[in-house]
């Protein structure tokens, strides 16, 4: 299995995961690197691969480079759907599942891609249930804002 060094602040990948990195980024707006921070890569590379299929994974790798790397760019059709799936999987830790596929439906990746949803970054905070607030932090009054 080839290797891609750590770069970018991205620790060492495989080839297949290295590429799906970069599909992630210009699919999610976040960096290769961010997106290795979540810890989540290997598993949603399988995930998506087992899900989608090496073809349509494939063809939707052409579609967005046909795109000029620009998600905006892809058609409607299969694609746009792939790509909407792997959004969803970053952003919420579940492949949602494909519109019209019964074959492949949602499923909540694990525990741990719930806690790493892109979702609580953009929001600037943790994943509900995930961090506690602290011993006593029941007993302080809230901020106000």
């Amino acid at each position: 299995m080839d290797m891609i060094p750590e770069q970018s602040g991205v620790p060492p990948v495989t080839a297949e995961e290295w590429e799906f990195l970069e599909l992630s980024q210009a699919l999610t707006g976040f960096t290769t690197a961010e997106l290795a921070t979540t810890g989540q890569t290997a598993e949603y590379c399988a995930t998506v691969l087992r899900r989608l299929g090496q073809a349509p994974y494939r063809r939707l790798l052409a579609a967005l480079a046909a795109a000029g790397g620009e998600p905006d760019g892809l058609p409607e059709g299969p694609e746009r759907e792939a790509a909407r799936a792997v959004c969803g999987l970053w952003y919420l830790g579940v492949w949602p599942g494909l519109r019209g596929d019964p074959s492949a439906p949602s499923v909540a990746v694990s525990g741990e891609a719930y806690a790493a949803g892109l979702i609580w970054r953009t929001f600037g905070t943790r994943a509900p249930g995930t961090a506690r607030p602290g011993y006593g932090s029941w007993g302080a009054e809230p901020e106000e804002e």
